[in-house]
């Protein structure tokens, strides 16, 4: 069974897809591997660690017979807020008229709080949860099955063994510091935190840039970009001052000393007010082996937008030997990218004149210079004309603009003027060339995006894709307030 291997599941994923718009965490499997892949066994949604695939359907009912053949050995940690009448035993009751045991026992406990091994002899849904409640220590955060509200819910799969495999998974740092369930908030900081360390470890081990927190139900939210966290404050009303010290607290247990923390709320005092500020002012960073100059001095965000990374590397492998050009540039992201991955020609245009000394700074601290790689700090709308007069063309157009902004010439509302600019995009792109285009404007769903550009531009002579990718730092379900990203190609 060469194919059959043990991915580490994060917090909050379901094992596989529930409905066309949540893809689960065999689909984001197989898109890494860029493979299919078969589950062996589903674990909750709510449960970490061991889940065993194989990338073959032959080793996928091998596997599958060893679990019906009760030849796979499994065993689990829970925790709960509910003491324990004794130190082990055994719960033997059937559920849904099937035969079900498990055996407890106690590991440690913390004042209120109990980690609990749990060994499940037979293999029943969300059996664990249901025997844990009949012992009267149902899990901390279960509602459904008697447990005390928490925002979380704990149950790891620490370790699934049998004649044909040994698999082990640590479970997250909140089972070793059981004290930690006393501050409901840093914990919910911590498992987003292990969620990344889960699916992403060789970004966070190498140094890399990666979204620690995003949208997960509480203000904070993270960038790591190197050795530095640039975390942001998203709520009308600013920290308290023990959300600040369970601020401080998370970046030390996740072993981050350079940070910052900045208001990013609808009543800001002023554009970069600073919360907590223990970052230095300029540093660098890599993304797919590029480097970056990251900034806290200029504009609110630091110098690089994660949510296109999956794209930036999309544009370094589809570059070679093509005219490129790239709209709305900010700090070259895609530039970068594309003069990496051998384009001949890269035009890079943004109208903020800081910016393009930034993305020429970029430029020089990876050395990728040439005569035919260029910078204008131009409108974009402006350039494509510029382009349209001189018959310039291009293989590859990358056009990510923001959903509003304010000029000397007037407004750019991306929900008004899309129609335009796609239209000035598709005249200047060559034959069998690529417009990526891609906004993070709120209003409208991806597939109400989706809708509005193929009624518009879906022609004989044109293809569009919805070119999301499952980068899972963000969000590991589509919605609403994502990154929408589209492809068009002329055929």
């Amino acid at each position: 069974m060469q194919s059959v291997f043990c991915a580490n599941k994060p917090y909050g994923i379901s094992s596989h897809q529930t409905d066309p718009g949540k893809p689960g965490f065999v689909e984001w499997l197989s898109e890494q591997k860029q493979q299919p892949v078969f589950l062996c066994h589903r674990l909750d949604k709510i449960t970490t660690g061991c889940f065993v695939a194989t990338t073959t359907a032959e080793d996928c009912a091998t596997v599958g017979q060893l679990w019906s053949n009760n030849e796979v050995h499994k065993v689990y940690w829970l925790i709960t807020d509910k003491k324990p009448q004794q130190d082990s035993w055994e719960i033997s009751s059937p559920i849904d008229g099937k035969t079900a045991k498990t055996t407890f026992r106690i590991l440690k406990s913390d004042d209120s709080f109990y980690l609990i091994e749990a060994t499940p002899q037979t293999g029943r849904t969300h059996q664990i949860r249901i025997h844990a409640q009949e012992s009267n220590i149902p899990l901390l955060g279960d509602t459904e099955h008697g447990g005390t509200s928490f925002p979380l819910t704990f149950l790891h799969c620490l370790q699934i063994d049998s004649k044909k495999f040994n698999f082990k998974s640590s479970p997250p740092l909140i089972y070793n510091q059981l004290s930690l369930l006393n501050k409901p908030l840093l914990c919910q900081w911590l498992m987003s935190y292990d969620r990344r360390q889960r699916l992403y470890p060789e970004l966070l081990n190498n140094n890399q840039c990666l979204r620690l927190i995003h949208n997960e139900g509480t203000s904070l939210r993270v960038d790591l970009l190197g050795a530095v966290a640039h975390a942001g404050w998203w709520s009308d009303k600013a920290p308290t001052a023990q959300e600040l010290l369970c601020v401080e607290e998370f970046f030390s247990l996740i072993g981050v000393s350079q940070w910052s923390l900045q208001n990013y709320g609808k009543n800001r005092d002023t554009e970069n007010k600073y919360f907590a500020d223990k970052a230095p002012e300029t540093w660098l960073a890599s993304e797919n082996q590029i480097q970056y100059e990251f900034s806290k001095l200029i504009g609110a965000a630091p110098g690089l937008f994660l949510d296109q990374r999956n794209h930036r590397r999309w544009v370094q492998k589809n570059s070679k030997n093509k005219k490129v050009l790239n709209l709305f540039a900010y700090t070259g992201g895609f530039s970068l990218n594309a003069a990496a991955g051998e384009a001949s020609d890269v035009i890079t245009v943004d109208l903020s004149s800081k910016y393009k000394q930034w993305a020429q700074k970029n430029f020089s601290l990876n050395q990728l210079t040439s005569p035919t790689f260029k910078f204008y700090d131009m409108d974009s709308f402006d350039y494509l004309q510029f382009a349209q007069k001189k018959n310039l063309q291009f293989d590859l157009i990358l056009c990510d603009p923001p959903s509003f902004s304010r000029s000397k010439k007037g407004t750019f509302q991306i929900d008004r003027d899309y129609k335009k600019l796609i239209e000035l995009c598709l005249d200047r792109l060559s034959s069998k060339g690529d417009l990526h285009f891609s906004t993070n404007f709120e209003e409208w769903s991806p597939a109400q995006w989706e809708l509005k550009l193929k009624s518009s531009f879906d022609q004989q002579d044109i293809e569009i894709t919805n070119n999301f990718s499952m980068q899972w730092d963000f969000e590991w379900h589509l919605n609403i307030a994502q990154m929408k990203a589209f492809h068009f190609r002329k055929k």
